[in-house]
């Protein structure tokens, strides 16, 4: 194992909590009220205006540092003042971005870097093509530096099925600010075909890109009947975005290029690794499935999360080994912790630790709902857990599009399941949806906001379910539960959901916006950029852009949205796409 770290002792992760000012709510829940809004205007006819002063002056300098803003995944940047809205309808494209391949990371923020050029302000992207670049987001006409061109991260090999195209950086990077290194998990392959694979943790400087020590991934753990189950690189892809917490990073795997070609077979299992960021040991190694095969951790991308003491994260489908030879037989609840939402202590090792929560109702007219879960695909796997700021409590969904509030020390329901999305119609008799292509499936995790508004009782969870409407849900701190709060008929139902991120000035009333990165609402090919008043889920604005990137959150912050537009379809420009003020 290759092991050749510096020693980065100070880790920075935003706080999601704070907040000023109050929130007005809507006069009326469960209501959408309507907004006339500018259709975005298409890139190729207008004047772009690189680097263009923001409409409230001197920006504040927030930073987005992981995937959804901070290690409790809300989503919120609660920096954003030139952005509200009053002036959201105001946005335009400011730049596009060439870029090399494919973007599934988020892209991230890193303020008032020193770098060899001065002063800037870094937007850095991760592609599938194994590079790294990083930009002057507010003269981003050329990168201020881009590591993969030689190769240093590897190459990105191919994938047979679910992801088209090169496969290289999947997973948001991490910034630790304070160190000036950005952590990425890069997938290199050699050899015939390109079909033997690495996984490497490499660290980078924030300020030139340099490589400055990289982690080979390995791994094995024992199963319940002695066997040594070890990781198979080439199997598994890591797709939930990066954790920085307490002098270490954790990296989580899931179904790979091979191991989800052969995905009815489960070859693969759910892998989470800490790494030190040290000396870049591996500290400790978790799988979901030793004693049977499956539980991936994907999450839609969305980040493993902490709480203060606990590594927070959800596993998707498995099956037991051997298969058992009738779907009746499946199990009722877990073998081991597929199918579950997980909590690792973030200071203890993690030998038989695991604490987990999964659905053991039950349903006269459709059986068992962990068993229902596991043969039809309808899992946690692709959402994971977003902290309630000051709670003491979490939100996640399924691709059943069912909501689930915890207590986030014990992984205690805090009520029943919520069933937020309902629009698509089940099969008659049935409480369920049969498979998870006809479910409205949350992907990624929710995002959440609280609000000053009634002295700070309030916060907000906010989802987009595939085949649904964006809706809210209103958590109460008095009494710990959450329930459907609005839905925005104006956003329309999205066939494929959408990803999203949140702005606000703390917990100021109204100056929260709701973001989401969806195929086009009129069906054209393409992405579309939207903002909502994240009080009434009101539309404000949208916005075009040429291809969709899939399973991306955009970023917003200092007055500027950007925005991913890549794809595997042949002959799509791979860009990044800037609107501002």
């Amino acid at each position: 194992m290759q092991r050749s770290f510096a020693i980065f002792s100070s880790i920075v992760v935003l706080a999601s909590s704070a907040s000023c000012g109050r929130l007005k709510e809507p006069t009326q829940e469960g209501t959408d009220a309507a907004a006339a809004t500018p259709d975005g205007t298409s890139f190729d006819a207008i004047e772009l205006d690189v680097g263009s002063e923001t409409q409230a002056g001197t920006p504040a300098h927030g930073a987005v540092l992981t995937r959804h803003n901070d290690s409790g995944r809300t989503g919120a940047n609660l920096f954003e003042t030139a952005l509200t809205p009053a002036t959201v309808p105001g946005l335009r494209p400011l730049a596009r971005i060439a870029l090399d391949g494919e973007v599934y990371a988020q892209p991230l923020y890193a303020p008032q870097v020193q770098t060899g050029a001065g002063t800037r302000n870094l937007l850095i992207v991760a592609t599938m093509n194994d590079s790294v670049y990083a930009f002057d987001a507010d003269a981003p006409d050329a990168p201020v530096w881009k590591t993969g061109s030689n190769q240093e991260l590897g190459v990105a090999g191919p994938t047979p099925r679910n992801i088209g195209g090169p496969n290289g950086i999947l997973s948001t990077p991490a910034i630790d600010l304070a160190a000036g290194a950005v952590y990425v998990l890069a997938r290199g392959c050699t050899g015939v075909d390109l079909q033997t694979c690495t996984q490497t943790l490499f660290v980078l400087d924030l300020a030139s890109g340099a490589v400055k020590a990289r982690t080979e991934i390995t791994g094995a753990v024992p199963s319940a009947s002695g066997a040594t189950i070890a990781f198979d690189p080439n199997h598994h892809w890591s797709r939930a975005g990066l954790l920085l917490a307490k002098g270490f990073v954790y990296v989580a795997f899931a179904a790979g290029p091979l191991g989800d070609e052969h995905e009815e077979d489960f070859v693969y299992h759910g892998w989470v690794f800490k790494v030190s960021t040290a000396d870049g040991t591996i500290a400790d190694v978790f799988c979901t499935t030793p004693d049977g095969q499956g539980g991936g951790i994907w999450q839609g991308g969305g980040g493993l999360a902490a709480s203060a003491s606990n590594l927070l994260f959800a596993s998707g489908n498995g099956i037991q080994i051997p298969v058992p030879d009738s779907p009746s037989g499946w199990p009722g609840r877990p073998v081991n912790t597929e199918n579950s939402l997980v909590s690792l202590p973030l200071d203890e090792a993690w030998a038989n630790a695991a604490r987990t929560f999964f659905d053991d109702r039950s349903y006269a007219s459709d059986g068992d709902v962990f068993q229902y879960i596991e043969k039809n695909d309808v899992d946690f796997g692709a959402s994971g857990p977003a902290e309630i700021p000051g709670a003491g409590a979490i939100v996640a969904g399924a691709k059943s599009g069912t909501l689930y509030l915890l207590d986030e020390a014990t992984l205690a329901l805090l009520q029943p399941p919520l069933a937020g999305f309902t629009n698509l119609p089940r099969p008659a008799g049935q409480t369920l949806y049969v498979y998870s292509y006809d479910a409205p499936a949350i992907l990624d995790s929710p995002v959440v906001w609280r609000a000053d508004a009634a002295g700070g009782q309030y916060a907000y969870a906010y989802a987009w379910a595939r085949q649904d409407y964006l809706k809210s849900f209103r958590y109460d701190y008095a009494s710990r539960t959450l329930v459907p709060f609005a839905v925005s008929q104006s956003g329309g139902v999205m066939s494929s959901g959408a990803m999203l991120s949140l702005t606000a000035e703390g917990g100021k009333a109204g100056s929260a916006i709701l973001w989401a990165l969806s195929p086009r609402q009129d069906g054209q090919a393409g992405g579309q950029i939207s903002a909502f008043d994240a009080a009434t889920l009101a539309l404000l604005w949208k916005g075009k852009v040429p291809a969709r990137s899939r399973f991306v959150p955009p970023t917003i912050v200092d007055g500027k949205v950007f925005v991913p537009s890549t794809s595997s379809a042949a002959g799509t420009k791979q860009e990044m796409f800037v609107f501002g003020l």
